[in-house]
């Protein structure tokens, strides 16, 4: 970022803590303000008085707008700041955008053939499903990018020259990669080494959810194929830190089964050394020996704790080694929204604690102390077991579900709202002239908006910024993704139809005539 674009964002953080946050718990509901309406039936002309709030047709005026019939379910989007350069990934199409214009650099046609769009149709899919939609988008360290699509019910994955997506090094089977249906949440990532991990549904029903290592010189493991592991998740997210890879999704809660169905939001990791379970037990041949998953809290605080169960979105700041993580509501309740944040310290240390055990169906889940051996990494590629240092004997993966849940950095979450959904979060860590840090926090919205908001520490509040309206009055529309650039300091939104670059800050909005 560069002195000038260091300074808006200082100046705009200056700004928001002028417009003056009370004082008051992080977890407290804070109205936005009043005159303001999502919808209707056309733009207003009237200048608002809060200039908190951009219309649709200022947005427009003031950032950079991509359109194509393509970008439909979900859009992948990949930041390449290196290259300056924007990745897209459709229905049956790849995109180079320029990072700063917007302007297509290369465009691919990766549909399915014929033959397969009819099989497809043959099987009872709806046409509309029946296309190459691009589902796992990765960076490799290699220059190369990792893409994968649905083709038409038949997973299909490639490598491709990131500087010429046209140019495919390598085309593979995409089934334990990519899921079958465009609809399936699922997340995917290629280390340095070659090893794809990946969290989806390895099978055409979508009955068989997994956590895989495959296509790399690595030994390819799955999750084992029980309940106990995966039930029913929705998968968010992925990421390589350290010595293992950390997945974060939501799924039924297998330890609160008794009391009713209910969806927790977990974080499991694995070791990238784990060579798997011993060969002599089959049911443990080729599954993970390291896998663990822990229930992620956030929670409003009190005797009667209230909990934001269903994870959305999360964000991963390297420099600051912390997890922000959006959480709403279940779809059938009060609508109601809330980001918590977790130091990576906090997943180490509901990993190293003690384990949730069910002696079988008609027991109760209770606590066990019983050290597992695997809960620690070797980085040695040629030990016999990633974390084992004992006998194969010793291995009992039906201790993998963690006592002790994941607790967030704040007493609360750092930011909530009543009657709200949001779908995206991204993060950008400003220091300021005081050489204070202030987290700027982009949060969107199911009904196209796109709220900027900063967190003040010395007061634990959080107070909005802008709110952005990323689709026009009387159209509604979701957004589907939503990236940070560090280099153009823009924000990267997809909705239907469209790929938006929205600058952080429109300083111009607040000179006057002298």
């Amino acid at each position: 970022m560069d002195i000038t674009m260091r300074f808006l964002a200082v100046w705009t953080v200056a700004v928001a803590v002028l417009v003056g946050c009370a004082v008051g718990q992080a977890w407290k509901y804070q109205p936005i303000g009043d005159g303001w309406h999502a919808d209707g039936s056309g733009e207003e002309e009237k200048t608002l008085i809060d200039y908190r709030f951009i219309k649709y047709s200022t947005m427009i005026a003031t950032g950079q707008l991509f359109h194509n019939e393509s970008l439909v379910s979900f859009v992948q989007l990949v930041v390449d700041d290196e290259r300056d350069q924007l990745l897209v990934g459709g229905r049956d199409v790849l995109f180079r955008l320029d990072l700063d214009s917007l302007s297509v650099l290369e465009s691919v046609e990766w549909g399915s053939d014929p033959r397969g769009v009819h099989l497809c149709s043959q099987r009872g899919q709806e046409m509309e499903n029946c296309h190459n939609f691009i589902r796992v988008l990765s960076l490799v360290d290699t220059n190369e990018v990792l893409v994968c699509g649905t083709n038409a019910f038949h997973p299909t994955c490639t490598l491709r020259d990131v500087n010429k997506l046209s140019n495919t090094t390598r085309e593979f089977e995409g089934g334990g990669i990519c899921p079958y249906s465009p609809h399936y949440n699922s997340t995917a990532l290629m280390t340095s080494s070659g090893d794809i991990y990946a969290a989806t549904v390895i099978d055409y029903d979508a009955r068989d959810p997994s956590i895989s290592r495959r296509q790399g010189p690595s030994v390819w493991l799955r999750t084992q194929q029980s309940s106990k592991f995966l039930d029913e998740p929705n998968f968010v997210s992925a990421y390589e830190i350290g010595n293992f890879i950390y997945f974060f999704f939501r799924e039924t809660a297998v330890e609160n089964i008794n009391c009713g169905k209910r969806i927790f939001s977990r974080v499991a990791r694995v070791c990238k050394s784990d060579k798997g379970g011993p060969s002599y037990q089959s049911h443990l041949r080729d599954k993970w020996s390291s896998f663990l998953k822990a229930r992620l809290n956030c929670s409003l605080p009190g005797p009667f704790p209230f909990y934001f169960d269903e994870l959305q979105s999360t964000y991963f700041s390297r420099e600051e080694n912390l997890i922000y993580a959006l959480f709403t509501t279940p779809a059938n309740s009060i609508p109601g929204s809330a980001v918590c944040v977790y130091n990576i310290s906090s997943l180490m240390k509901a990993f190293e604690g003690p384990f949730k055990h069910q002696k079988s169906h008609e027991h109760a889940w209770l606590r066990q102390d019983t050290p597992r051996v695997h809960t620690k990494c070797t980085n040695d590629n040629n030990a016999k077991r990633s974390s084992r240092t004992a006998s194969d004997d010793e291995v009992d993966t039906d201790l993998h579900l963690m006592d002790l849940a994941v607790m967030s950095r704040e007493e609360g979450p750092l930011i909530m709202r009543e009657n709200e959904r949001w779908t995206h979060i991204v993060v950008n860590h400003v220091l300021t002239k005081s050489k204070k840090y202030y987290d700027v926090v982009f949060l969107a919205t199911d009904d196209g908006k796109v709220r900027k908001m900063v967190h003040i520490p010395e007061s634990l509040q959080t107070c909005l910024i802008e709110e952005i309206k990323i689709v026009a009055n009387g159209h509604p529309r979701p957004v589907k993704n939503m990236k940070f650039s560090e280099k153009t300091n823009a924000v990267y939104i997809s909705t239907h139809g469209d790929v938006i670059k929205v600058p952080v800050q429109r300083c111009f909005r607040f000179t006057t005539a002298r």
